[in-house]
């Protein structure tokens, strides 16, 4: 770890008894995505009594972390000397060509039961250094893919209750390729598309032709999944939420104001959490 990180562990308030039922402690730090528009942030309960799932990818509520990368190769070496377990087949990165776009790409799991894949664009872009000088890191942009049951249930969600743009692919596909690099075999998979203002995405992958188990993590449990997305007008989102009868995971059952900020805890069909963040808005000069 990195000495200049703090782990340190915070007591629980009332913002997190509402966000979360916690009644203890918890430790965090964040990391942000060089080239994207988010942050992944590790949490650790101090009581959680929940196992970890081991989810697979085709389960609906399982996740990876995508991560465009400028050198696939020296990345998985250090990743496996780590501890990571290499899921694509033949233990190595694939050529996948989709449309006029070609990457090289694998997947890995960590010790912690996340998936995380990388993306090596063929050919590689200029680099983001001064005249076109490589990047100083790895990873140059990331997006996020969650598993779902239902396709357009899950669109329905993102789009009519929380106002996102939601792009549905033409239908399902198998790919050898793209099913090698996701370690399986006689799938088939769909994508869709959740666009966020900005850079990043959040693509929707369903699978048909696999056996697939239903996540039901808590929300404190290990491998549980929470998408923080900042909004505006959380309050007409609370009750398009209300009047759809989604679930509302806040202890409170409504938006919880901590200093000057707003927040409300909630899951999508597929057990996933999402929370929702409102800043106020700043003052006009």
């Amino acid at each position: 770890g990195d000495p200049r990180a703090r782990f340190k562990w915070y007591k629980v308030i009332p913002f997190l008894t509402d966000m979360y039922k916690a009644n203890e402690n918890l430790r965090n730090f964040t990391l942000r995505a060089p080239g994207a528009d988010f942050g992944v942030e590790p949490v650790q309960w101090s009581e959680a009594k929940g196992r970890p799932l081991q989810p697979r990818l085709q389960d609906p509520g399982a996740s990876q972390l995508v991560l465009t990368v400028n050198d696939i190769d020296a990345l998985l070496t250090y990743l496996t000397k780590g501890g990571a377990k290499v899921i694509t087949s033949g233990g190595k990165p694939v050529m996948i060509v989709r449309g006029a776009n070609k990457s090289r790409e694998v997947v890995v799991e960590d010790f912690t039961g996340f998936y995380l894949r990388l993306v090596q664009p063929d050919p590689l872009p200029p680099g983001s250094g001064a005249n076109g000088a490589p990047s100083p890191s790895f990873v140059v942009g990331g997006d996020v893919a969650i598993t779902v049951e239902d396709t357009e249930k899950t669109a329905r969600f993102y789009q009519d209750l929380l106002g996102m743009k939601v792009q549905i692919g033409s239908g399902f596909a198998d790919s050898p390729n793209e099913l090698s690099i996701l370690g399986m075999r006689g799938a088939q998979y769909r994508d869709a598309t959740v666009m966020f203002p900005g850079k990043s995405v959040l693509h929707l992958v369903e699978f048909k032709g696999v056996d697939r188990k239903r996540l039901s993590p808590g929300i404190m449990d290990p491998n549980a999944v929470i998408l923080r997305v900042q909004v505006r007008g959380i309050d007409a989102i609370y009750s398009r939420l209300k009047a759809a009868q989604s679930p509302i995971v806040s202890l409170s059952g409504e938006p919880f104001t901590n200093g000057r900020t707003r927040w409300l805890m909630l899951r999508d069909p597929n057990n996933i959490y999402v929370q929702l963040t409102e800043q106020p808005q700043s003052a006009a000069p």
